[in-house]
């Protein structure tokens, strides 16, 4: 079973919230499962079946944790990584490397969340889509839980 929350941190603010499972629709996570899924067996950036979003992602996973990075499909860049902890094995790794990959980070490496959590980082490029600010947290969240279930089978 999986938690009924999962603490959705944006890294660059240190904005945080509780996302509750009953905040994301059944149907979008049952949507964004497969794909996931597809994108992690595949290695392969997969285009993102949401609505007329125009954004794919790469995905890849290590036990109970993903990193996601969707893209801009008109321009090929990078607006946003995400990564997802499940489990607390290994969570800290995960968020100490967030920390040093990414730069100029407002939450503070040391000291990670208890999982389950969804880290954020807004990339560079993200300008390049203003509209995301109206739908990039409600997907993260989204597919944050869609790995969830995904990787525990709920």
């Amino acid at each position: 079973m999986t938690s009924r929350y999962i603490k959705h941190i944006t890294l660059n603010t240190g904005h945080s919230v509780q996302s509750p499972r009953a905040g994301v629709r059944d149907d979008i996570v049952n949507l964004l499962r497969p794909v996931l899924r597809n994108a992690i067996e595949s290695h392969a950036l997969t285009p993102l079946v949401y609505g007329a979003l125009n954004v794919s992602l790469r995905a890849t996973s290590g036990g109970a944790h993903a990193m996601i990075t969707l893209f801009d499909d008109a321009s090929g860049h990078p607006i946003i990584t995400m990564t997802v902890a499940t489990r607390s094995r290994g969570a800290t790794g995960l968020w100490e490397m967030l920390h040093r990959d990414f730069a100029g980070m407002d939450t503070d490496p040391s000291v990670p969340p208890l999982a389950p959590w969804c880290g954020v980082v807004l990339l560079p490029a993200l300008p390049l889509r203003p509209d995301a600010l109206g739908w990039a947290g409600d997907l993260e969240r989204c597919l944050a839980w869609a790995w969830m279930e995904e990787r525990h089978g709920s």
